[in-house]
Parts: C-alpha cells; sequence; structure tokens
C-alpha cells in the first residue's frame, strides 16, 4: 500500500468551524444574559410603578379627608400638618426636589414583599375656578370657586441602584 502525502486540510478547517461556533455560543450567551438584566429591570420598574401609584391613590383619598376636616387648607406658615402642606410660595424649590423636606408620609405597603415602602404629601393648591373666568362674575357662583389639591407620591430604591418612581396628581374634590 501507497502512503499518500496529506496536507491537514481538513484539520485547519474543522478548527476554524470550531472557533466560529465558539464565537457564536459566547455572542448568545451574552444575548441571552442581557435580555435577562432587561427583564429584571422592567419587571422591577412595573413594582416600583405599582407602589408608587397605590401610595398615590391613598394619598388621593387622605387628602380629600383632610380637606374635607379643614375646609379653607391648612393655616397660612404652617408648612404640612396631618399629611396636608400649605400652598408652595412662587420661587421656593419643590418639594419633592427638597432633600431637607420631611413632610413625606408612608405609605400602605403591598402585598408584595420585595417592594419597599412607597411616601406621599398632599400639597393644598388654594381655589381655582371650576369653568372659565366665572370667578369674575358679580357676585361669583356658590359653586365656581374649588379647591385643587396637588398630591405627589414616589418610591425612592436609587440607594440600592433601582427603580424609582415619582408621580404627581391635581385632585378637585367634589
Amino acid at each position: 500500500m501507497k502512503r499518500s502525502n496529506q496536507s491537514g486540510i481538513s484539520l485547519i478547517v474543522s478548527l476554524v468551524i470550531l472557533v466560529v461556533l465558539a464565537m457564536l455560543g459566547v455572542s448568545s450567551f451574552r444575548t441571552v444574559s442581557m435580555q435577562e438584566r432587561m427583564g429584571a429591570a422592567i419587571h422591577d420598574r412595573n413594582l416600583a410603578l405599582q407602589s408608587a401609584e397605590s401610595a398615590l391613590r391613598e394619598a388621593e383619598a387622605a387628602g380629600v379627608n383632610l380637606l374635607a376636616l379643614n375646609p379653607g387648607g391648612p393655616p397660612e406658615g404652617s408648612g404640612c400638618t396631618s399629611g396636608l402642606c400649605t400652598t408652595p410660595a412662587l420661587g421656593d424649590l419643590e418639594r419633592w426636589e427638597d432633600a431637607s423636606f420631611a413632610g413625606w408620609s408612608s405609605a400602605a405597603a403591598l402585598d408584595n414583599p420585595t417592594a419597599a415602602s412607597a411616601q406621599f404629601f398632599v400639597e393644598y393648591m388654594g381655589e381655582h375656578a371650576t369653568v372659565f373666568a366665572c370667578d369674575q362674575q358679580i357676585p361669583p357662583e356658590p359653586t365656581c370657586l374649588r379647591a385643587i389639591l396637588r398630591v405627589t407620591a414616589r418610591l425612592d430604591q436609587s440607594a440600592g441602584n433601582r427603580a424609582s418612581i415619582m408621580l404627581q396628581s391635581n385632585v378637585r374634590p367634589q
């Protein structure tokens, strides 16, 4: 038997194919890992949003109840009492941006044990016309001016590098 000379091309081709397959495997692993992290972040954000929205609804109801007890709003210059804050002064730093603001109230915890406790505060924004220019009538309609409350709720998890949410709504009690 005659032994033929082999050049070893099949070994080189199989090594190239093996390298390509290894690169595809690593690329697929990285893609799956990234998608897993994105999914976890979306889940975390949704939990934070649910917690903040629950606090917002709780604060809206609490604000309406507090306004029923204090129809004219809190006394001027009293800051925040019993969860109801005075009208913010023009040009002042917004309360939710002020790190020294201590008027946040804790909301009831949700059933989800992984969600942190949300906080809220309610601001009395004064009385405003319910219909355009009704306050300019003489005498004004009795139902023309009604109080408006600005409700701010947040879930701050920034310390743990997790999702943080802040929501606001304006409420005009009936």
